[in-house]
Protein backbone atom coordinates (compact mmCIF):
# COMPACT_ATOMS: atom_id res chain seq x y z
CA UNK A 1 0.00 0.00 0.00
CA UNK A 2 3.34 2.71 -0.48
CA UNK A 3 3.13 5.15 -3.37
CA UNK A 4 5.90 5.28 -5.53
CA UNK A 5 7.72 7.31 -4.08
CA UNK A 6 7.51 6.14 -0.03
CA UNK A 7 8.63 2.93 -2.10
CA UNK A 8 11.77 4.45 -3.51
CA UNK A 9 12.00 6.25 0.27
CA UNK A 10 11.78 2.87 2.13
CA UNK A 11 14.30 1.06 -0.92
CA UNK A 12 17.09 3.47 -1.03
CA UNK A 13 19.21 3.67 1.99
CA UNK A 14 20.66 7.31 0.46
CA UNK A 15 17.00 8.51 0.02
CA UNK A 16 15.72 7.53 2.81
CA UNK A 17 18.81 8.88 5.21
CA UNK A 18 18.04 12.16 3.16
CA UNK A 19 14.21 12.16 3.64
CA UNK A 20 15.06 11.51 7.75
CA UNK A 21 17.61 14.40 8.27
CA UNK A 22 15.13 16.56 6.11
CA UNK A 23 12.10 15.93 8.96
CA UNK A 24 15.19 16.37 11.48
CA UNK A 25 14.88 12.37 12.81
CA UNK A 26 17.65 11.28 15.22
CA UNK A 27 20.37 9.29 12.96
CA UNK A 28 23.54 8.31 13.05
CA UNK A 29 26.08 11.19 10.45
CA UNK A 30 26.74 9.56 7.51
CA UNK A 31 27.83 10.39 4.05
CA UNK A 32 28.23 9.19 0.13
CA UNK A 33 31.47 8.01 -0.26
CA UNK A 34 32.34 8.59 -3.94
CA UNK A 35 35.55 7.62 -5.77
CA UNK A 36 38.33 4.93 -5.36
CA UNK A 37 40.01 6.73 -2.06
CA UNK A 38 37.16 6.20 0.10
CA UNK A 39 37.69 9.38 1.84
CA UNK A 40 36.07 10.00 4.75
CA UNK A 41 34.68 12.71 6.79
CA UNK A 42 33.36 10.57 9.66
CA UNK A 43 35.40 8.71 12.25
CA UNK A 44 36.25 5.04 12.35
CA UNK A 45 34.44 2.78 13.23
CA UNK A 46 32.08 2.98 10.34
CA UNK A 47 29.35 0.67 8.78
CA UNK A 48 29.83 0.85 5.04
CA UNK A 49 26.46 -0.12 3.15
CA UNK A 50 25.92 -0.30 -0.77
CA UNK A 51 23.26 2.98 -0.97
CA UNK A 52 20.51 1.66 -3.13
CA UNK A 53 20.43 -2.29 -1.77
CA UNK A 54 17.83 -3.73 0.91
CA UNK A 55 18.63 -6.10 3.48
CA UNK A 56 22.22 -6.53 4.26
CA UNK A 57 23.87 -6.29 0.92
CA UNK A 58 27.36 -4.97 1.15
CA UNK A 59 27.18 -4.66 4.25
CA UNK A 60 30.61 -4.19 6.66
CA UNK A 61 31.48 -2.83 9.93
CA UNK A 62 35.12 -0.79 9.51
CA UNK A 63 37.01 -0.67 12.87
CA UNK A 64 40.81 0.26 10.72
CA UNK A 65 42.08 2.30 8.01
CA UNK A 66 42.91 -0.72 6.84
CA UNK A 67 39.74 -2.25 6.33
CA UNK A 68 38.02 0.45 4.45
CA UNK A 69 39.10 0.35 0.89
CA UNK A 70 38.26 -3.61 1.17
CA UNK A 71 34.38 -2.86 2.86
CA UNK A 72 33.68 0.23 -0.17
CA UNK A 73 34.89 -2.21 -3.08
CA UNK A 74 32.50 -4.87 -1.60
CA UNK A 75 29.22 -2.82 -1.13
CA UNK A 76 30.07 -0.81 -4.59
CA UNK A 77 30.25 -3.98 -5.88
CA UNK A 78 26.71 -4.80 -4.83
CA UNK A 79 25.08 -1.33 -5.39
CA UNK A 80 23.24 -1.02 -8.65
CA UNK A 81 24.31 2.19 -9.46
CA UNK A 82 27.66 2.23 -7.24
CA UNK A 83 26.72 4.18 -4.59
CA UNK A 84 28.08 3.55 -1.09
CA UNK A 85 26.87 4.48 2.12
CA UNK A 86 29.11 5.15 4.98
CA UNK A 87 27.26 5.68 8.51
CA UNK A 88 29.07 6.24 11.81
CA UNK A 89 28.93 3.50 13.89
CA UNK A 90 26.51 3.93 16.98
CA UNK A 91 27.95 2.25 19.89
CA UNK A 92 25.02 1.09 22.57
CA UNK A 93 21.88 -1.42 22.69
CA UNK A 94 20.45 -2.10 19.88
CA UNK A 95 16.22 -2.19 19.47
CA UNK A 96 13.87 -3.14 16.96
CA UNK A 97 10.43 -1.61 16.34
CA UNK A 98 7.38 -3.44 14.85
CA UNK A 99 4.71 -1.10 13.93
CA UNK A 100 1.74 -0.92 12.03
CA UNK A 101 0.41 2.32 10.16
CA UNK A 102 -3.25 2.36 9.91
CA UNK A 103 -4.75 5.74 7.63
CA UNK A 104 -1.40 8.05 8.51
CA UNK A 105 -1.36 6.40 12.57
CA UNK A 106 1.43 4.47 13.29
CA UNK A 107 0.76 2.34 16.47
CA UNK A 108 3.62 0.29 17.72
CA UNK A 109 3.16 -3.50 17.88
CA UNK A 110 6.26 -4.80 20.28
CA UNK A 111 9.50 -3.11 20.96
CA UNK A 112 11.87 -5.87 21.34
CA UNK A 113 16.14 -5.23 22.70
CA UNK A 114 18.76 -7.08 20.52
CA UNK A 115 21.23 -8.84 22.57
CA UNK A 116 24.40 -9.25 20.54
CA UNK A 117 27.05 -12.01 21.79
CA UNK A 118 30.85 -10.42 21.98
CA UNK A 119 32.03 -9.08 19.22
CA UNK A 120 29.22 -9.43 16.45
CA UNK A 121 28.02 -6.09 16.02
CA UNK A 122 26.28 -6.80 12.44
CA UNK A 123 25.87 -10.37 13.07
CA UNK A 124 23.31 -12.48 14.41
CA UNK A 125 21.68 -11.70 17.40
CA UNK A 126 21.90 -13.59 20.71
CA UNK A 127 18.93 -13.14 22.17
CA UNK A 128 15.87 -10.39 21.86
CA UNK A 129 14.29 -9.31 24.78
CA UNK A 130 10.69 -7.91 25.35
CA UNK A 131 9.58 -5.85 26.09
CA UNK A 132 12.22 -3.31 26.00
CA UNK A 133 13.55 -0.47 28.71
CA UNK A 134 13.89 1.97 25.60
CA UNK A 135 10.24 1.29 24.42
CA UNK A 136 8.71 4.81 24.82
CA UNK A 137 11.52 6.72 23.37
CA UNK A 138 12.54 4.00 20.67
CA UNK A 139 8.45 4.41 19.62
CA UNK A 140 8.29 7.92 19.45
CA UNK A 141 11.31 8.35 17.01
CA UNK A 142 9.96 5.12 14.81
CA UNK A 143 6.81 7.22 14.63
CA UNK A 144 8.59 10.16 13.34
CA UNK A 145 10.38 8.29 11.04
CA UNK A 146 7.62 6.30 9.17
CA UNK A 147 5.87 9.96 8.81
CA UNK A 148 9.15 11.33 7.37
CA UNK A 149 8.93 8.48 4.77
CA UNK A 150 4.96 9.21 4.22
CA UNK A 151 4.55 5.62 4.85
CA UNK A 152 0.32 5.72 5.80
CA UNK A 153 -0.54 2.35 5.43
CA UNK A 154 1.14 -1.35 6.73
CA UNK A 155 3.81 -2.82 8.56
CA UNK A 156 7.32 -1.68 9.00
CA UNK A 157 10.06 -2.67 10.98
CA UNK A 158 12.52 -0.31 12.23
CA UNK A 159 16.02 -0.64 13.59
CA UNK A 160 17.33 1.72 15.84
CA UNK A 161 20.92 2.21 18.42
CA UNK A 162 20.72 4.38 21.34
CA UNK A 163 23.16 6.75 21.37
CA UNK A 164 23.76 9.10 24.55
CA UNK A 165 21.48 10.87 22.91
CA UNK A 166 18.86 8.32 22.53
CA UNK A 167 17.45 6.47 19.86
CA UNK A 168 18.89 7.03 16.21
CA UNK A 169 17.55 4.96 13.18
CA UNK A 170 19.42 2.83 11.70
CA UNK A 171 16.45 2.01 9.10
CA UNK A 172 13.32 1.48 8.61
CA UNK A 173 11.71 -1.27 6.34
CA UNK A 174 8.18 -1.15 5.65
CA UNK A 175 7.23 -4.78 5.41
CA UNK A 176 7.17 -7.39 8.83
CA UNK A 177 10.47 -8.24 10.65
CA UNK A 178 12.06 -11.89 8.89
CA UNK A 179 13.52 -13.04 12.24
Amino acid sequence: PLSPLTAQLATSKLRQREALAEAAVPQPRWQIVSGEDGALDLPLPVVVKAADRTGRSGLALVRTASQLAPAIAAARAESRTGAVLVEEYVEGPEVTVTGFSAEGEFVPLAVIDRLSGEGDSVGVPLAYTWPSAYAEAAAEVTRRAVEALGIQEGPTQTQLRLSRGGPEVIEVAARLGGG
